[in-house]
């Protein structure tokens, strides 16, 4: 491992670090959680990394050829402390003796792949700077042919000889011009896959720096195919255009799924920019990128475009940019889970809502949470293996303000749920036990009104766990099937990938309880308009509305 000039980290299925090497050492310095047996997630978002690990164990077990070849995958993720983009090639490796295989992850920062295409580029600069010489003697020559047609024959053949032979040299020396710049081109424009919000988190540090903009991100973490650096560089430069143009300081950056594309809107209070001036922003050059890139540069590249228009949000303008999908990563899964069956119970929290009941449901603050438990009766003494849970405020889903847990259930996992959920008595090691867990979400939550879908039984359980644990769970509770039967009560699907396909909701990671919180969140925030459209705008409407549903 010391061999390799790449940052090495080997981890087994759940993510605790088993061995790494110097160069790690050397690139996390700034950091105490590189350690064996401590998570990987102390170094970088989690994100990513579940998404990546799920896609390798199910290539292995759909391909049937677990251990006949190595498996892996690239991407660019983010660290945790310095908000830094790396690029990560990741590793299945399957080991004998051992019933798990393992993950090997090589990491490398994008300043070192830029730092070597500048190198590239300098390179380049003097074989251009090179073409010079035979240039100028060629076209010497080439005068002295023209101007002089009387020369005598040897003084003619010397210079035809300097043409033939400059020519030559000339042909040959653009020729590895040419060469060298399809390399620089390559090396600068790499695309690899980046979940869209370890690259909102690195822009919102760099414009943080600043100290004029506040950054935030909304909506759901998509992936892309991108040039990480230099998209991130464009949206920087964009921001700051908003900045100037419209004296504003606090944007949003939402991430919105499109066909084979990924819209990144910039969305500010006020109103929108002209085109006039959008079209003057591609030409702004990016600081820190090679070779004088532009915007219109980076946007060509990504076969992208920008406009400006106004948001959905009243009172609000956006500037839209496309980027490549990356849908390599959600194609190979295609093993769906069961879904809960329906539950007849359901529990309102605490329906004296007071002053409450008025509220509009826009202007309320929501978390949005899922439950994993061992079993699906809530007769059954069941435990919760994870619990996520994502803040929704003004109608904004705040994907970086989330909650996400493993739970040790502190007793052995029926077989039955480590094959339905995937959470093994290994991934729950070292977690935090149930009380724990439920006092962290229950501080993370405080007095929000939580939404659930099909919450029946993630509410049994909250009170129960609740109840040992000493943590009192009395928010207001809104169920997504049951607004979904307000909407509509002549549909008969109400399941969470009924509703996702019904509204337009893509269905990417269903199996973890903080994909199914973000989906739901998603679901959710459309069946809020729809149930503006029906007349139901407050939160005692809602509540009433949901009371009449019979299941």
């Amino acid at each position: 491992m010391g061999d390799f000039k790449e940052a090495i980290v080997i981890c087994d299925p759940q993510a605790w670090i088993l061995l790494f090497n110097p160069q790690a050492k050397q690139l996390f310095r700034n950091t105490l959680a590189l350690n064996i047996r401590h998570s990987l997630f102390g170094l970088c978002h989690q994100a990513p990394f579940e998404d990546a690990f799920r896609l390798l164990q199910h290539r292995s077990a759909e391909g049937g050829r677990f251990g006949a070849e190595l498996t892996e995958v690239r991407f660019v993720c983010s660290t945790i402390k310095d908000a830094m983009l790396l690029n990560c090639h990741l590793r299945l490796i399957p080991v004998e003796r051992l019933h798990d295989p393992v993950f090997v992850l090589f990491f490398s920062p994008i300043s070192q792949q830029i730092d070597e295409t500048g190198w590239k580029a300098s390179s380049l600069a003097k074989m251009i700077e090179e073409l010079r010489r035979p240039l100028a003697n060629l076209n010497a020559a080439a005068e002295n042919l023209q101007t002089n047609p009387e020369m005598p024959r040897a003084e003619r053949i010397e210079f035809e000889t300097v043409v033939a032979t400059e020519s030559a040299d000339l042909i040959r020396r653009f020729e590895s011009v040419v060469q060298e710049s399809r390399a620089l081109t390559y090396s600068q424009w790499p695309l690899t896959d980046i979940y869209s919000s370890d690259l909102v988190r690195c822009v919102a540090r760099e414009l943080h720096k600043e100290g004029s903009i506040t950054v935030t991100m909304t909506g759901v973490p998509l992936w892309l195919h991108a040039d990480s650096h230099s998209l991130m560089l464009t949206l920087e430069a964009l921001i700051r255009a908003i900045h100037q143009a419209c004296k504003i300081s606090e944007i949003d950056i939402e991430v919105l799924p499109g066909s084979r594309k990924v819209y990144f809107d910039i969305v500010w209070q006020g109103e929108p920019v002209p085109q006039t001036i959008v079209d003057s922003w591609f030409s702004i050059p990016l600081l820190g990128a090679t070779a004088g890139m532009s915007v219109a540069d980076v946007l060509e590249r990504h076969s992208s475009d920008m406009w400006c228009q106004q948001h959905q949000r009243d009172g609000f303008a956006r500037l839209r940019i496309p980027a490549p999908d990356s849908r390599r990563l959600w194609d190979e899964e295609r093993t769906p889970l069961p879904d809960r069956p329906l539950l007849p119970a359901f529990i309102h929290g605490d329906t004296n809502l007071g002053e409450m009941a008025d509220r509009p449901l826009s202007s309320l603050s929501y978390v949005v949470f899922n439950t994993v438990p061992t079993g699906f009766d809530p007769a059954d003494e069941n435990d919760i293996l994870s619990i996520a849970g994502v803040r929704i405020e003004g109608l904004r889903i705040l994907s970086d303000e989330c909650f996400q847990s493993l739970v040790n259930p502190q007793r052995p996992i029926p077989p039955s749920s480590v094959s339905r959920h995937r959470i093994t008595e290994g991934a729950v090691r070292g977690k935090p036990p149930i009380k724990v867990a439920l006092a962290q979400f229950k501080a993370f939550a405080g007095d929000a009104v939580l939404v659930a879908h099909n919450a029946a039984l993630d509410l049994t359980l909250l009170q129960r766990k609740g109840e040992k644990a000493k943590v009192r769970f009395d928010n207001t509770i809104l169920d997504t099937l049951l607004l979904s039967m307000v909407v509509d009560e002549t549909v008969t699907d109400h399941t969470l990938d009924g509703l996702c396909h019904r509204l337009g909701v893509p269905m990417r990671g269903r199996h973890a309880a903080m994909a199914a919180s973000l989906l739901t969140a998603q679901v959710f925030h459309r069946l809020l308009e729809l149930l503006t459209a029906k007349g139901v705008t407050t939160l005692g409407q809602a509540i009433a509305a949901s009371a009449r549903i019979r299941l």
